[in-house]
C-alpha cells in the first residue's frame, strides 16, 4: 500500500546528437555513462567527459568488471574490451560470427557470451572459456519427470463425457510477436548461481527461455508460451522471471519459475509496447520501459497481497537507449536518452491521514478509512476514476490530486481547478479549500496557488527538498500569507517587491524582485531569491530540538541521539513510533525527558516497546492501534498498549465513560484504570452503562489500590487506596436502586453478603430464586448455605441448595430435625452449633434454659467448648451457676493467674492462696493469709519455688523476715554477690561468726572467679583483633572490588560478594539460610568481620556489666586486709578497660566500615568509648 512519489527530477542534455549508449555501474557504485555520437564513443563520469579509442560500431553489452576494474566493451562484430580507469582501451578477443548478446554475473566472475551462430561461450573474468555449446542445446539437467499423476486425461469429467479428457495442446510453433525485436536477451539471478536466455528458436519460430547455471550447463526450459516478447528480466531475489506477452486481449507482463513454468501475469492497461524490464535492488519495483511510435515512458509497478500496483508513471522527453535503478539506493532511477541524462529520485510513502489510507493505482485512486473497515488490499472502500495517470494525492475535507499531465484535480467533485503547464508537480499540500503550496521537482519551485494568484519562488539547487515527509500530524503548513508592496507600471510588465510567508510549524519568507503576467486569468508572480534559504516542510520539534534522521536509522533530537537501527518512523499527536532492524515496535512519549528514553527502554514493558512481525511497516493511525501491512502485503490490525491506554484516557478525559469501558472490555486493560486514572462521576457513568452485566463486571474487578497506573501509566508514587472498594461501592448502591444484581455485587464486594441475602428477603417469592442464583454465581455455594443458614430462614436455605451440587441426603435430615423443634432459641441452639458458632449457641442455649432454672446441659456445652467468659457474663444474676462455673474454669485453667482470681471469686481462698504460691507470687498470698502461722506456711512452700526460679535475694529477704532465718539469709545474698548486705545483716544479728564462714570465704572465691573472667575476655578480644586485621589486609591487597573469599572459593571479577547476594536475596528461605551464615560467623566466610564485630561489640557490653561488681568486690577484699588482691584486681580490670578502648576506633571507625550488611540488617554501632574513673586513687596507688 505505499506510494511512490517523485521528489527530483535532474537533467543534463548532451552538447552533439547522441545514436546509442549504455549505464555502467563501476566499482564505487556511481554511474557511468557510455554513448556514441557520431564522430565515436565517450565515457561520461564524475572525471567528465572523456572519447574512447573505441571502434565507430555498434556496441551489443557493456558491463563493469570488479575484479578487472574495467568496463567491458562487445561489439556486433564480435570485437570484446577492456576501459580501465584510466580511460584506456584494451582489445581482449574477437569471437567469430559476432555477439547477439553479452552479460556478466553480479559478482563480475562470470561473462555469458551468445553468438551469431547461437553458441553459448561461458567465460571468467580472465577470458578463459569454461564452456563452449550451443544454446540450442534440448537436454535439459533439471527436466521434470512425468508420472501422469493429476493429468487432464486421469481425471472424471462426468457428463462431458471421455472426449473432454483428451488434453488438446494449441501449437505454439511461428508464434512471434509482430512487435518483438528479435534479439537476444540475457539476465542474471541477484546470487549469480543461474543465468536467463530469452531468444527465438530458428527451427520452431518461436520465442522461449532457458535457465543456465554458472558452468553453462542448461537447466530448466520455459513452458510454450504463444506470443511471449523480447524483454526480460530476472528478480533479484531469485523467486520470479519476467517477460512480456501479446495476446489478443492486450499485453501482460508474464512470470515464470526458474524451473521454467508460469507462474501469474497481469494485464497492462495501454496499448504500449514494453521495450526493456528491469528491477531495483531489493526486488519490491518492477520497471517496464514503454514505447509507442517516438513516445516513450516508464512504468513502475509494486506488488502487494499478489495485485501489482501502477505506483508511478513518467513521461520520457526523448528516445531511451538505457535506463538503470542504483544499485546503492533502490528508489534512485537512472535514464539515458538521446537528450541527455536524467536521473529521479523516488520516495515510497504511505497517503495517510488519520485513518484514512489512499492508494494510487494507475487511473485510480484507492481509499479505505481502516477505522471503519479494515479492507485488505488490493480491494477498497471508495475508488476514484481519474482521466489519467494520478501521480501524487494530498486531501483535507476533500481529497486532490496531481495528474499526469500536471492537472489540479478535486476527486470528490472531479473539478479540474488548474493546469500547471511547464511544471513536473510530484508533491504539494493543501492549505485550505481554495489555498495549495506545491513544488516543481525538476526547476525545484515553491509554487503558491489560491485560485486567483500563482507566485513562483525559484530556489537554489538541493535548498528546497520535500523529501522524507516521516511525520503525518504536527507538520501541516496551516497558513499562507502573500504579499505583493510598491508596484510600479513599467514597460514589459509590472515590476515591484514580492513576499510570501508560510507560518505554522515550518515557515519560509523571501523577497525579491517579481515579475507580474497574466496566464489564463491567474496572475503569476515569478520570485528569484536574493539569498539562501533553508526550508524543509517536514521540520519537527520535541521540546524545542528538532529531530533529524540520519542514514543507518540514526534519530538525533538536536545534537543527541535518541535512537539508532531504526528502518521506520510514525508519529502520533503524543507518541514517536519507531520500528528497528530487529522488528521492534517502540514508543517515545513527547511529554517524557528524552534524555532517560534509553535507560526507559532497557526496563521490559509492554507499554514501551513489543515484537512485530518481520518487515513489517505501520500504515496508519486509528483511534486505539495501528494498521501494519506485512511483507507480503496483507495487513494486520494491532492494538498496543500504549495506544490503547492513550485512547482510554481521552474517553475518560471527554467523560465517554461507556466508549472507554468498552475498549478496557476488548483489549483486557484492568477496569480499575477507568476510576485509578482520575476520579470520575459516578452518577454519569451510572447513566452512560446502563448494561447490568456491564456495571456487575466492573464492580466485581475493583480492588483496594491503584496498581492500574503502575502497570499501564510508569507511576510508582503511593498506589495504596484502601477505602476505593467502599466508597465506588456505597455510592453505586444508591444510583442503581433499581437494579438489584447491581446492589448485590456490589454487597458482595464490601463483604456484606448476609446483608445481600437479607435484601433477597424483602422481595417476593417469584423474583428470590433468579436472585439467589445469581448470588450462587458470586460466592461460593457451601459458603453462602451456610450464610443463609445463619440466619434462620430454612425457606431461603432450600433455595440456596437447590442451585448447589448438594446431595438432598445431606442437608434435608437436618433440616427436618430443625422444623420439628418447637423452640426457636434451641432451633437456633442446633443451627449455630452444626455451623461451629459455639458462643452464639451457647447463648442461645442459656435462653432457652433460663425459664426451667436447669442448666446442667448448659455447663456441660461451655466445659466441652472451653465458653467459660461468655457463660460468666451470661450467669451475672445467677449466683449459683456463676460460682459454679468459675470454681470449674479455675481448674481448668490450673497454674495460672486466671486460676488464682477465679478461686478468690468463688471464695475459695485457700485454693487461690496455694495457686499463688505455686506461681511465686508469695506477695498475693501473704496478703490473702489469715493468720501467722498461715504466713510461715506459705514462706516455707514459696522458698524452695524462688530458689528454682533464681530469686535468690527475695529468698533471702522472705527467711530473715518471716521465718528468722539469718544463715538461710547470709548464705542466700552472698551467692548473688551481695556482700555488703549479708555483712551488714550479719552484724545486726549479732551472727559474727556468719562472717568469718561465710561471707569472707565468698570474697576470696569470687576474686579467684572474676580474675579468670578478666583474663579471658582479655585473651578473646585480642585473638578477635587480630584476626579482624588479618581479613582488612587482605582485603587491601585484592583487586579493587573483589570482596575477600577463602582460599577455596572462586573469584568473580567486577562483583562484590554483597552484590551477588543481594541480587539473590529474595526468597524467606534464603534470607534465613543467610541468616544461619551469618550467626555461624564461619572463617572465610562474607559474614565472619560482620560476626567479629558483633562479638567484640558484646565484649564491651560485658565491660560495663562487670564495673559496679569488681567495685563492690574491691572495697570488700580491701574490708577483710587483703590489699593486694584488691589492688591486682582494679589493675586487672583497669588494664582490660584501656585495652578495648585503645582498640575501639581501629576496629569501628575504619574505613572499610560499614562492612557489607544484608539488606534487612541494621549497621553495627560503635560502641562508647568505656570510662575508666571508676577506681578508687587511693586503692590503685599502692
Amino acid at each position: 500500500m505505499k506510494n511512490l512519489r517523485v521528489c527530483s527530477t535532474t537533467f543534463e542534455s548532451f552538447e552533439g546528437s547522441v545514436s546509442e549508449g549504455f549505464i555502467v555501474y563501476t566499482y564505487d557504485k556511481n554511474a557511468s555513462y557510455l554513448y556514441r555520437e557520431s564522430d565515436g564513443w565517450y565515457l561520461l563520469d564524475k572525471g567528465g567527459r572523456i572519447k574512447l579509442e573505441l571502434p565507430n560500431e555498434s556496441i551489443v553489452s557493456a558491463r563493469y568488471l570488479y575484479l578487472k576494474e574495467s568496463v567491458w566493451v562487445c561489439f556486433v562484430g564480435g570485437e570484446m574490451y577492456l576501459v580501465n580507469s584510466g580511460y584506456e582501451s584494451e582489445f581482449v578477443g574477437k569471437i567469430e560470427g559476432g555477439i547477439r548478446c553479452g552479460s556478466t554475473s553480479p559478482d563480475s566472475e562470470i561473462i555469458a557470451v551468445v553468438s551469431g551462430d547461437y553458441l553459448m561461450i561461458v567465460m571468467n573474468c580472465e577470458f578463459d572459456v569454461i564452456v563452449e555449446k550451443s544454446v540450442l542445446d534440448e537436454e535439459e539437467k533439471d527436466a521434470f519427470v512425468q508420472l501422469g499423476w493429476g493429468r487432464k486425461e486421469t481425471q472424471f469429467h462426468g457428463r462431458a463425457g471421455k472426449e473432454a479428457a483428451v488434453e488438446k495442446r494449441e501449437s505454439v510453433d511461428g508464434s512471434v510477436s509482430e512487435e518483438d525485436d528479435g534479439r537476444v536477451r540475457i539476465s542474471w539471478r541477484g546470487d549469480g548461481e543461474y543465468f536467463c536466455v530469452s531468444l527465438i528458436e530458428p527451427v520452431r519460430v518461436k520465442r522461449s527461455l532457458r535457465v543456465f547455471d554458472r558452468e553453462g550447463n542448461l537447466r530448466n526450459k520455459s513452458e510454450d508460451v504463444k506470443y511471449l516478447e523480447h524483454s526480460l528480466g530476472w528478480k533479484p531475489n531469485g523467486s520470479l522471471i519476467a517477460s512480456t506477452q501479446n495476446t489478443p486481449k492486450g499485453k501482460q507482463v508474464v512470470f515464470f519459475e526458474r524451473n521454467g513454468l508460469r507462474h501469474g501475469e497481469f494485464v497492462l492497461r495501454d496499448d504500449y509496447s514494453v521495450c526493456e524490464i528491469e528491477w531495483n535492488n531489493d526486488s519490491s519495483l518492477l520497471l517496464l520501459v514503454c514505447a509507442k511510435e517516438a513516445e516513450f515512458k516508464l512504468k513502475i509497478y509494486g506488488s502487494s497481497n499478489y495485485y501489482w500496483y501502477l505506483k508511478q508513471e513518467v513521461k520520457i522527453d526523448g528516445r531511451i537507449m538505457d535506463v538503470k535503478f542504483s544499485v546503492e539506493d533502490k528508489n534512485v532511477l537512472n535514464i539515458l536518452t538521446d537528450k541527455g541524462i536524467e536521473m529521479i529520485e523516488f520516495e515510497e510513502k504511505y497517503f495517510s491521514v488519520e485513518s484514512r489510507v489512499f492508494v494510487i493505482d494507475g487511473k485510480r485512486l484507492l481509499e479505505t478509512d481502516y477505522a471503519k473497515a479494515n479492507i485488505p488490499p488490493p480491494f477498497s472502500q471508495i475508488e476514484y476514476e481519474m482521466r489519467d495517470v494520478v501521480k501524487c494525492v494530498e486531501f483535507n475535507e476533500n481529497v486532490f490530486v496531481i495528474l499526469q499531465d500536471q492537472t489540479l484535480v478535486n476527486c470528490v467533485t472531479k473539478e479540474e481547478i488548474f493546469r500547471f503547464e511547464g511544471c513536473e508537480i510530484n508533491c504539494f499540500s493543501v492549505l485550505s479549500k481554495d489555498e495549495f503550496l506545491l513544488f516543481d521537482s525538476r526547476k525545484k519551485e515553491l509554487i503558491y496557488f489560491n485560485r486567483i494568484d500563482l507566485i513562483k519562488v525559484g530556489m537554489k539547487q538541493d535548498i528546497l527538498n520535500f523529501k522524507g515527509e516521516y511525520f503525518q500530524t504536527k507538520q501541516s503548513v496551516n497558513k499562507v500569507r502573500v504579499r505583493r508592496e510598491r508596484g510600479v507600471e513599467r514597460e514589459g510588465g509590472v515590476k515591484g517587491e514580492a513576499s510570501m510567508e508560510v507560518e505554522g510549524e515550518a515557515s519560509i519568507e523571501v523577497d525579491g524582485t517579481a515579475s507580474v503576467e497574466e496566464s489564463s486569468n491567474v496572475q503569476v508572480v515569478s520570485i528569484q531569491i536574493v539569498y539562501e534559504c533553508n526550508f524543509r516542510i517536514d521540520d519537527f520539534f520535541i521540546k524545542d530540538e528538532k529531530v533529524i534522521l540520519k542514514n543507518k536509522g540514526k534519530i538525533f533530537i538536536g545534537d543527541f541521539l535518541l535512537i539508532e537501527n531504526i528502518r521506520q518512523i510514525f508519529s502520533t499527536r503524543d507518541y514517536l513510533i519507531f520500528i528497528t532492524f530487529e522488528n521492534e515496535l517502540i514508543f517515545y512519549d513527547f511529554n517524557e525527558d528524552f534524555y532517560e528514553f534509553e535507560d526507559k527502554l532497557k526496563i521490559e514493558n509492554e507499554m514501551r516497546k513489543r515484537l512485530v512481525e518481520k518487515g513489517a511497516m505501520i500504515v496508519c493511525y486509528i483511534n486505539d492501534g495501528l494498521v501494519l501491512q506485512m511483507p507480503r502485503g496483507n495487513l494486520e490490525t494491532i492494538y498496543p498498549r500504549s495506544i490503547v491506554i492513550l485512547a482510554i484516557q481521552n474517553e475518560i478525559k471527554n467523560k465517554n465513560y461507556l466508549k472507554a469501558f468498552e475498549m478496557c472490555r476488548r483489549h483486557r486493560i484492568d477496569l480499575n484504570y477507568l476510576v485509578d486514572y482520575q476520579d470520575i462521576d459516578l452518577n454519569l457513568f451510572s447513566t452512560q452503562i446502563t448494561k447490568t452485566e456491564y456495571l456487575n463486571l466492573f464492580i466485581s474487578n475493583l480492588k483496594n489500590d491503584k496498581s492500574s497506573l503502575q502497570k499501564y501509566s510508569f507511576q510508582n508514587e503511593d498506589l495504596s487506596d484502601p477505602e476505593k472498594i467502599n466508597r465506588i461501592c456505597s455510592k453505586l448502591m444508591v444510583l442503581l436502586n433499581d437494579k438489584t444484581e447491581c446492589i448485590l455485587t456490589c454487597l458482595v464486594k464490601l463483604n456484606r453478603i448476609e446483608d445481600a441475602l437479607k435484601l433477597i428477603l424483602k422481595h417476593e417469592n417469584n423474583s428470590r430464586e433468579k436472585m439467589i442464583e445469581y448470588l450462587v454465581f458470586l460466592v461460593n455455594v457451601d459458603f453462602l448455605f451456610n450464610l443463609a443458614l445463619g440466619i434462620y430462614n430454612l425457606e431461603l436455605v432450600l433455595l440456596v441448595a437447590k442451585f448447589s451440587q448438594k446431595d438432598p441426603k445431606e442437608y434435608l435430615p437436618f433440616l427436618n430435625k430443625i422444623k420439628s423443634i418447637q423452640d426457636s432459641n434451641l432451633q437456633k441452639f442446633h443451627i449455630d452449633d452444626h455451623l461451629k458458632k459455639h458462643k452464639k449457641a451457647l447463648s442461645h442455649l442459656f435462653s432457652y434454659f433460663e425459664s426451667s432454672n436447669d442448666f446442667s446441659l448448659f455447663q456441660n456445652y461451655t466445659k466441652s467448648h472451653n465458653l467459660f467468659l461468655d457463660a460468666i457474663n451470661l450467669s451475672q444474676n445467677h449466683p449459683n451457676l456463676l460460682n459454679s462455673i468459675l470454681i470449674d474454669y479455675a481448674n481448668s485453667t490450673s497454674g495460672s493467674i486466671d486460676s488464682a482470681n477465679a478461686f478468690f471469686l468463688s471464695n475459695e481462698i485457700s485454693q487461690s492462696i496455694d495457686q499463688f504460691v505455686n506461681m511465686g507470687c508469695y506477695k498475693e498470698a501473704l496478703i490473702l493469709a489469715s493468720s501467722k502461722d498461715q504466713e510461715k506456711s506459705i514462706c516455707a512452700k514459696s522458698i524452695p519455688i524462688l530458689l528454682d526460679q533464681h530469686r535468690k535475694v527475695e529468698a533471702a529477704y522472705l527467711s530473715l523476715d518471716y521465718l528468722n532465718d539469718v544463715d538461710s539469709c547470709i548464705l542466700y545474698l552472698s551467692q548473688e554477690n551481695k556482700w555488703m548486705d549479708s555483712w551488714r545483716i550479719a552484724k545486726s544479728k549479732n551472727r559474727l561468726d556468719l562472717i568469718e564462714t561465710i561471707v569472707h570465704p565468698s570474697i576470696i572465691a569470687s576474686f579467684d572467679s572474676f580474675i579468670e573472667q578478666i583474663n579471658e575476655l582479655k585473651e578473646n578480644f585480642i585473638k578477635k583483633s587480630n584476626r579482624i586485621e588479618i581479613i582488612r589486609n587482605k582485603k587491601e591487597s585484592n583487586v579493587e572490588g573483589i570482596e575477600f573469599l577463602p582460599d577455596t572459593a572462586s573469584m568473580i571479577t567486577g562483583l562484590t560478594i554483597s552484590q551477588i547476594t543481594n541480587s539473590t536475596r529474595r526468597t524467606a528461605k534464603s534470607r534465613r539460610k543467610e541468616l544461619r551464615q551469618r550467626l555461624r560467623g564461619r572463617e572465610g566466610t562474607p559474614y565472619e568481620e560482620e560476626y567479629i564485630l558483633l562479638t567484640i561489640k558484646g565484649y564491651f557490653e560485658k565491660f560495663n556489666d562487670l564495673k559496679p561488681q569488681i567495685s563492690s568486690l574491691s572495697r570488700c577484699l580491701l574490708f577483710i586486709n587483703h590489699r593486694e588482691k584488691s589492688t591486682s584486681l582494679e589493675n586487672a580490670f583497669l588494664s582490660l578497660g584501656n585495652l578495648l578502648n585503645e582498640k575501639r576506633n581501629a576496629l569501628f571507625v575504619h574505613p572499610n566500615n560499614p562492612i557489607p550488611k544484608p539488606e534487612d540488617k541494621k549497621p553495627i554501632d560503635v560502641p562508647k568509648e568505656l570510662n575508666n574513673e571508676w577506681n578508687s586513687k587511693v586503692i590503685s596507688s599502692f
